[in-house]
């Protein structure tokens, strides 16, 4: 991968990540304040799912990182 379309990629992850997390912070605000119940279960699931999402991202975008580091190790990309 090129380092325009790294960079282009990067961009969008990060994006993703931080969309998914606000939503996440979101749907524990909701839940905070519902009463206990089915609702509350529903909204705290949907943020733990949310959160596991940006944490599978945040793992992509370590990979990319890395990768890019070996990319250099080599002299395949120059900053």
């Amino acid at each position: 991968m090129d380092a325009q379309a790294r960079s282009k990629l990067i961009v969008e992850l990060t994006a993703d990540r931080d969309e998914q997390n606000h939503k996440a912070a979101e749907l524990e605000r909701r839940a905070a304040l519902a009463r206990p119940g089915h609702e509350r279960t529903r909204l705290e699931s949907e943020a733990s799912e949310l959160r596991q999402s940006a944490r599978e991202v945040n793992r992509r975008l370590a990979e990319l990182d890395d990768s890019e580091i070996h990319d250099d190790d080599r002299g395949g990309i120059e900053r």
